[in-house]
Parts: structure tokens; C-alpha cells; sequence
């Protein structure tokens, strides 16, 4: 079982056909640093800063179905690939820093938590 959760630095902002996109790959490893896969649930939180309580976004991922895990996991990355639309209803300036924060847990265990600051347009 995964011991520690990271957000690789592949992640980032992306816009495709006129949509803003965050395109973040979560890595899991397990105690001696090899990754794995999660079997257990997710939360996905952004946070631009300064931002008021609207424009805060939250995803919950439940990996512990077969179909949702397969879904969002890249074999080639051994990461799991979500690719969240931001719909700000103001987007945050190009170089407003924007926190986002993962909290995966499985059940009665401890939670693994990961965090990374980012900027639209990196």
C-alpha cells in the first residue's frame, strides 16, 4: 500500500479549445519509493491566493472503483492524470499563485497528504 502521496511537476495549467484546464498527476509510493497505484479516496482541492470562497475548487475521486482508478491512471507516468476544469468565474492573474492540495485516504488508515503552488500560464 502507498505510504506517501506527491504531486508530480508535470503538473500544471493548460487551455485547450478556449477552456482553462489544471492537468495534475498524482504520484503514490509505497515505502520504498516504487510507485503504486491507490485503492482509496481522493480529494483534490485549489485554492487561488486572496481568492474569496467562490472561486475555491474541490474534486472527489473515488479510486477504490476499478472503472474510476483505471480511468484517470497513466501507465506510462505511473501516475494518476486528472484534468479539472478551473471554471473561474474570475479567473486569478497570470501570476497569482494557486494552491493545490491532495488528501487521499483509505479508510480507517492515515490520510497522505501532498501539496503544490502553481501560476496559471507557467
Amino acid at each position: 500500500l502507498p505510504s506517501t502521496v506527491e504531486l508530480h511537476g508535470l503538473s500544471r495549467f493548460i487551455t485547450s479549445d478556449d477552456t482553462e484546464y489544471l492537468s495534475l498527476r498524482v504520484e503514490f509510493l509505497d515505502p520504498d519509493g516504487d510507485p503504486t497505484k491507490f485503492p482509496g479516496e481522493i480529494v483534490i482541492l485549489i485554492t487561488p491566493d486572496r481568492a474569496p470562497d467562490s472561486e475555491k475548487r474541490r474534486f472527489n475521486f473515488d479510486l477504490s472503483d476499478l472503472e474510476v482508478n483505471e480511468r484517470y491512471w497513466d501507465r506510462v507516468t505511473s501516475t494518476y492524470r486528472f484534468k479539472l476544469e478551473s471554471s473561474w468565474e474570475e479567473p486569478p492573474l497570470q501570476n497569482t499563485p494557486i494552491r493545490v492540495q491532495v488528501i487521499a485516504s483509505l479508510g480507517e488508515g492515515p490520510e497522505l497528504k501532498a501539496g503544490i503552488t502553481l501560476r496559471r500560464g507557467d
